[in-house]
């Protein structure tokens, strides 16, 4: 039996990642991803046995559970409003490495088809935004932020990255820049985070 290489593996998930992002799961056909990472189509069968489940292997791969992060649940001196800003710091270098996983990610989320792939991503976001309106609801018990809406406050705070993945086109018109590469730049993070901790700040800090 032939031996795996993680890096062909990687490099399958790399390319397939891509065409998924930019043609949907169903348009990007095993044999497409095949021909773009220059392998056969046995190949991908080796290492993954399946379409779905090269599928589900790039989903698992990328997606973070907020839950596993010590620095969210472990560190009970920090206050909520630093474990919030925190939160936004981590969303924002995740979204700007990863924003064809993203794009894939959206799009799951908006798919009324059932699949376990579907059922894992919106499991990881509803635990996620549920940690973040936990931390909401306990620092406004504390009196350590404002008295807000916890659940309107989660889709404030996605609805940027959102409209970043979804209208690419619009985006680099909205924010006067030369191509889509320019509004992922290191300047558009760091401007992007400053503006993410501003907005938070207003809502919460009093």
């Amino acid at each position: 039996m032939k031996e795996l290489q993680p890096e062909k593996r990687e490099h399958i998930m790399d390319v397939a990642e891509k065409l998924f992002a930019e043609n949907g799961y169903d348009a990007a056909s095993t044999r497409k991803i095949a021909a773009e990472a220059n392998v056969n189509s046995a190949m991908i069968a080796y290492y993954f046995g399946s379409k779905e489940e090269l599928y589900k292997s790039i989903i698992l791969r990328r997606i973070i559970s907020l839950k596993s992060d010590k620095n969210i649940t472990e560190n009970k001196e920090t206050l909520v409003l630093d474990k919030i800003l925190y939160i936004a710091d981590l969303y924002v270098e995740i979204f700007f490495n990863n924003r064809t996983f993203h794009k894939i990610m959206f799009r799951e989320m908006g798919m009324t088809r059932k699949s376990e792939v579907m059922t894992i991503v919106k499991d990881r976001w509803r635990n996620n935004f549920g940690l973040i309106i936990d931390l909401i609801e306990k620092g406004i018990k504390k009196k350590e932020i404002k008295k807000v809406d916890p659940e309107l406050f989660v889709m404030t705070l996605m609805a940027i990255p959102r409209t970043y993945v979804l209208t690419e086109v619009l985006v680099v018109d909205i924010m006067k820049t030369k191509n889509i590469d320019a509004v992922y730049s290191k300047d558009m993070r760091e401007r992007l985070k400053t503006y993410m901790n501003s907005l938070i700040k207003a809502m919460l800090e009093k």
